[in-house]
């Protein structure tokens, strides 16, 4: 049986990256006779960093017609469902990310849907990650816990509400696209991100990280990772708060990038914060992905503006707290599952917050609410090869 799995992951964003990986691991442990398939948007080889090679979108098509047997299509996670051909390329390629930073073409494009009409005439598909042209009619299309925040203009069309009634599974990640759904008749499950799952199945990936990774995970440290247009707009003001509250618990403060993508680029303001301060932080630049989740799993805190930040410190029972003002997915996730989340976020300015969760961390419930996440997520997975 063949699984073609398409997602995002053909830019160096970590949890973008992470669920193909995800799709493939839990499929093999729990399928037989299985060929998993990985696609993006381009071709891309990221396997340097720990990521699967994808073949492009172009090539998906071409070898579903090719194909005789019915296809199935995983889209397999992420905040990929409302977006626009310019918002998908700009994290790709520099030129779109040029065009789309330039108010005039930005505005052009937009208005007059120039790439939406050039890719349904190239690829048959109007908007990114629906897989709506004749290509596709005889594949079995499933959604994979996906965010789709930005859906709403698009369901008061009815040629989608039409696609979305007819996909075969769809789920998604947070109450907010799962009302967009409902209110326009749509059946849709509301479950976890599946990137949950990675403490369960890296575990070989984790052991092999560098010695170099290893040490600074040694320590006892919390882990800052901050958006590079996400961050603090007093960033003084945050610094001393951050000084003040990691000396006073003993813990070295480590700056780690999460996102090194266009438009993503955490490295830039964390590298900017180490120059300015540079006796009070140690910035590590991660060499795979695997390297990331070693360094959140082995934090005794994560803050930060990642959602993949936080879902991993989750995931592997590690203390978080987030900053969603400039990033409002983050506090959407966390309002939908969990029952104490407003302990969960905050402003930037709000350590007495921090040091609360930090000290009354109740490290038995937590466990007790991801592990029935988890089997929410197994039970959505082992849907798609019924």
């Amino acid at each position: 049986m063949k699984i073609r799995a398409f997602a995002a992951s053909d830019r160096n964003n970590y949890g973008d990256l992470i669920f193909p990986l995800i799709i493939k691991k839990y499929l093999e442990k729990n399928a037989q006779y299985l060929e998993f398939l990985n696609y993006g948007i381009i071709k891309s080889d990221l396997s340097f960093f720990g990521a699967l090679p994808t073949k492009s979108f172009n090539q998906l098509i071409n070898n579903v017609r090719r194909d005789n047997e019915k296809s199935i299509i995983i889209i397999a996670g992420g905040e990929v469902l409302g977006s626009n051909w310019l918002n998908i390329y700009r994290f790709i390629n520099t030129f779109y990310n040029k065009l789309y930073h330039n108010k005039y073409t930005s505005f052009f494009l937009k208005k007059t849907n120039l790439l939406e009409r050039l890719n349904l005439k190239r690829f048959g598909s109007s908007v990114p990650f629906i897989l709506d042209g004749n290509y596709f009619s005889n594949s079995k299309i499933i959604y994979n816990s996906v965010g789709a925040l930005a859906i709403e203009e698009l369901l008061k069309k009815k040629e989608y509400i039409s696609y979305f009634k007819n996909v075969n599974i769809l789920s998604v990640r947070d109450k907010v696209s799962y009302s967009f759904f409902k209110n326009a008749g749509i059946s849709a499950s509301l479950i976890p991100d599946s990137a949950l799952l990675m403490s369960d199945l890296f575990s070989n990936e984790l052991q092999s990280v560098s010695d170099k990774c290893k040490s600074v995970g040694s320590k006892k440290y919390l882990f800052l990772q901050l958006g590079n247009t996400k961050g603090p707009d007093d960033l003084d003001l945050f610094v001393e708060n951050l000084k003040n509250f990691s000396k006073k618990h003993s813990l070295e403060i480590v700056l780690c990038p999460i996102g090194l993508a266009l438009d993503h680029s955490d490295n830039i303001l964390l590298k900017k914060i180490v120059e300015e301060y540079p006796n009070v932080f140690k910035y590590y630049e991660p060499q795979t992905i695997f390297e990331i989740m070693y360094l959140l799993k082995n934090a005794r805190l994560y803050l930060g503006t990642s959602l993949h930040g936080f879902i991993t410190s989750q995931s592997f029972n590690v203390p978080f707290f987030i900053f969603p003002q400039k990033i409002q997915k983050l506090k959407f996730y966390i309002d939908t599952w969990f029952d104490n989340a407003a302990e969960k976020y905050g402003g930037f300015e709000d350590f007495s917050k921090v040091e609360r969760l930090y000290l009354n961390y109740n490290f038995e419930l937590e466990k007790q609410n991801t592990d029935k996440h988890k089997e929410l997520i197994e039970k959505n997975l082992s849907s798609f090869i019924l």
